[in-house]
């Protein structure tokens, strides 16, 4: 594999599009109304131009970044500073350095210093217990673990209790790999830290930086548990109700980590809080975290603790991983202004989580999904993100020479899989001023749709892209304000918009949506389709259908039950649409209709089909 082309993130994702990049607009401004219908490749690539052209921030988090390297200057310039040679390192990559670095950081010095000149061999793990700074030269001190040793550095004092932690730890412009043709091991292992950084260092053929916890193997061995009413995490001796016996801030910046082959991770935080991944590029090597398991036996119920909290994921870049950012049981996880593209799995992930964003970044060709939420998920927020799917999606497990996980087909550029949670608060989800486009060579790309007890979609933008949310166990949904274009046909009949749902007395609506249809639909092709077998009023309102082609008229569709409560099952009104069609059975759904028109100003009423 290559190294890593030197252009920057807009450059790639223009060029990787076949787009010129042109000058970009400012983030702030949205395009008008019709815009997106007059030229939605335009819109979409003045989108993608705008977040792929972000400035990197000086402050991220609490992190002011000319301070950090400000610090790391100055220890490197201590006089309490050793040099590794001090110790009897050789630096050939011949001789075996270990129990050179091992004297050194065991010496009790705060800084340990690497020449950038030099290979240090390591035949073992280097194992540190107590702070120290190991920081090289500019340049990168070049650190080339045996295939043997596996881990570079293991931070861990095993003699400690499991709600102990080692403290002030620092590893800086450090280059390491695992000379080929061997993979494997990370450059960094860590259990139970706090005030751990990790910066401006290289990783090749091997993962970056793992910090996991000394509870979680009983945790693991415990799972899963005979009741969703049981955290194993408190099984397993952690606080039930406090992120007090956590790892705790963690700093992961500047690095450049290449697996070269599927698949290695970035960083990997489980059981961790206030922690900062930025500005970090990955290739084959995601940015995940683990709080615990997110299935309802493995401590995913949504009145247990999350037990990876303020995590901060701000101007990556990842490539060919098995996910980009991602994880389970994360509260308060901001994702944003990153860039993912050839993702095996799905893009940016939220699994079991509470009270996350995600906003400002580009997702471009995952095998499952570009952005995506699994198991209860409450409190989630998608805002300002682009996501495209071109249809290499499909074969990305086959060129990156990857495992499959699931089916990946390349289409679906969003996703939620409760998987078992259902009832008030268990699946909350808003999606606001997405830009959602599939621009592979036939069909269309989709929404995929599953339980939620509130899920709103406004303000987003759909490029063949269906949004079809009906699903038998939805609570309250609402479609407002979205713009869909279509442009080419879908291969069967299918709704192009849609909601419905079984629960409860809240209501649901489709408000003010356009779409505009410039394709030939399959007969049967519905524009805005509603679903409700059970109590509670569903409102269409105010939406506009535009048929720019000969496509077969393509209708308002409802289908449902009386709602019991002495209310319409269904208010459609002052809707421009072609025809309005009930399609329930004998005795079914009560629909009030009214101020309904086609595009020439008739009135339109409710037929049967």
């Amino acid at each position: 594999m290559g190294r890593w082309p030197q252009l920057s993130r807009r450059d790639l994702l223009l060029a990787s599009l076949g787009i010129l990049a042109g000058v970009p607009a400012a983030r702030a401004q949205r395009p008008a109304q019709d815009f997106f219908f007059a030229d939605p490749h335009r819109v979409l690539r003045d989108r993608l131009a705008e977040l792929g052209s972000l400035k990197r921030r000086p402050v991220v988090g609490p992190v002011n970044l000319s301070s950090l390297y400000e610090e790391a200057a100055r220890r490197m310039a201590s006089p309490q500073a050793v040099d590794v040679r001090s110790f009897g390192a050789v630096l050939d990559g011949q001789a075996d350095d270990s129990d050179a670095l091992q004297r050194a950081v065991d010496s009790g010095a705060p800084v340990v210093r690497l020449p950038a000149h030099g290979v240090l061999r390591l035949s073992r793990t280097i194992r540190i217990r107590q702070p120290v700074s190991v920081l090289g030269e500019e340049g990168g001190a070049k650190i080339r673990p045996d295939k043997e040793a596996g881990i570079a550095f293991l931070v861990q004092d095993e003699s400690a209790a499991a709600d102990e932690f080692v403290r002030g730890l620092w590893f800086d412009r450090l280059d390491f790999s695992v000379e080929a043709p061997a993979f494997g091991g990370s450059a960094v292992t860590a259990v139970n830290v706090r005030d751990l950084r990790f910066t401006r260092c290289r990783v090749r053929r091997m993962s970056g930086l793992r910090v996991g916890h000394a509870r979680q193997q009983v945790y693991r061995r415990k799972q899963p548990t005979p009741s969703a009413d049981i955290d194993p995490a408190v099984v397993a001796g952690f606080s039930p109700d406090a992120p007090t016996d956590l790892n705790e801030d963690i700093l992961f910046i500047d690095n450049n980590v290449d697996g070269e082959a599927y698949m290695f991770q970035s960083l990997r935080v489980d059981f961790g809080r206030r922690i900062v991944a930025a500005y970090n590029k990955g290739r084959f090597a995601n940015i995940s975290w683990w709080g615990g398991g997110a299935r309802s036996l493995e401590g995913g119920g949504a009145q247990f603790l999350r037990r990876v909290q303020e995590f901060l994921i701000v101007g990556n870049e990842m490539h060919g991983s098995n996910g980009a950012f991602y994880g389970n049981n994360g509260a308060d996880v901001l994702i944003e202004d990153n860039f993912a593209q050839d993702i095996i799995d799905t893009s940016i992930d939220f699994e079991g989580c509470i009270d996350c964003v995600a906003r400002g970044n580009i997702a471009i060709d995952a095998g499952n999904f570009c952005y995506s939420t699994f198991y209860a998920a409450k409190n989630i927020l998608f805002e300002d993100n682009v996501g495209v799917q071109t249809g290499k999606g499909a074969t990305v497990v086959e060129r990156l020479a990857a495992k499959p996980i699931g089916k990946p087909g390349g289409r679906y550029l969003f996703a939620m899989r409760s998987a078992g949670f259902s009832g008030d608060g268990k699946v909350e989800i808003t999606c606001r001023n997405n830009l959602f486009a599939y621009t592979g060579s036939d069909g269309l790309g989709a929404v995929l749709p599953s339980y939620s007890s509130a899920l709103t979609f406004i303000g987003n933008q759909f490029l063949n892209t269906q949004c079809n949310l009906d699903y038998r166990l939805a609570g309250s949904v609402v479609m407002e304000k979205n713009q869909f274009l279509f442009d080419r046909s879908t291969s069967g009949p299918q709704a192009l918009v849609g909601i419905g749902g079984y629960p409860g007395r809240r209501d649901s609506r489709i408000a003010d949506n356009t779409l505009v249809v410039e394709a030939q639909m399959a007969p049967g092709t519905v524009a805005i389709s509603a679903s409700k077998i059970g109590p509670g009023l569903t409102v269409i309102r105010n939406n506009e259908v535009r048929q720019r082609s000969g496509s077969a008229d393509l209708a308002i569709a409802v289908n449902g039950v009386p709602n019991r409560f002495g209310a319409p099952t269904f208010v459609i009104a002052d809707n421009r649409v072609p025809k309005i069609v009930d399609l329930s059975a004998p005795g079914g759904a009560e629909i009030s209709a009214s101020g309904n028109e086609d595009a020439q100003g008739g009135g339109v009423t409710v037929g049967k089909p």
